[in-house]
């Protein structure tokens, strides 16, 4: 008897573990897309990729990148949010430099 309920607690628990990966890939997907429409719209508006992509680029490292989002996102007065400044380093890094955390 106690083979069945074994499988009903491991059902349950990879039951949990999957809506709240559901519900965090959503959120994920979500910071993503708020993240890339802020770079589309402000970053753009100076720059190309070619920033990112160059053999001249002066980002080496994920804090010197989130910096550089930072000094950028003053300029363009963005007035973001430290939320929304560390979704565009993200965004960043996943899309073009893929430095390590």
């Amino acid at each position: 008897m106690e083979k069945p309920l074994l499988n009903m607690r491991v059902l349950t628990v990879l039951a949990y573990g999957l809506l709240a990966a559901t519900g965090a890939t959503r959120s994920l997907a979500a910071d993503d897309s708020r993240a890339r429409t802020l770079h589309d719209k402000h970053c753009f508006a100076c720059h190309g990729t070619e920033m990112y992509t160059g053999k001249k680029r002066k980002v080496e490292s994920f804090p010197a990148l989130e910096s550089q989002v930072r000094r950028c996102e003053t300029v363009v007065e963005g007035r973001w949010s430290n939320e929304e400044i560390s979704a565009v380093t993200r965004y960043l890094n996943n899309r073009f430099y893929h430095f390590r955390r």
